[in-house]
């Protein structure tokens, strides 16, 4: 979802974040969800009213690709969560 959908109509881009978190476990494909959590999370926590919730989807995505072995990934989580609580 690039910056179009998500500066243009954030809670369609919600919606397709959401929905691409479920296919991506409808296949098995943990980075998907990662991905799709770091993503979502970012996007929610523009609204400063859902900063917890944005956390939470922050810290599964580290999570997951900490369990993935992607250390990579959680670092850049681990910045968007730093950003997020600033």
């Amino acid at each position: 979802i690039g910056n179009y959908e998500t500066n243009k109509n954030p809670d369609r881009a919600e919606n397709l974040l959401r929905q691409g978190i479920e296919v991506s476990r409808l296949v098995g494909d943990d980075q998907g969800i990662a991905v799709g959590q770091h993503n979502l999370g970012t996007l929610i926590g523009k609204d400063r009213k859902r900063i917890e919730e944005a956390e939470q989807w922050l810290k599964k995505s580290i999570e997951m690709g900490e369990s993935l072995g992607n250390i990579h990934h959680a670092s850049m989580v681990r910045h968007s969560l730093a950003n997020l609580l600033n």
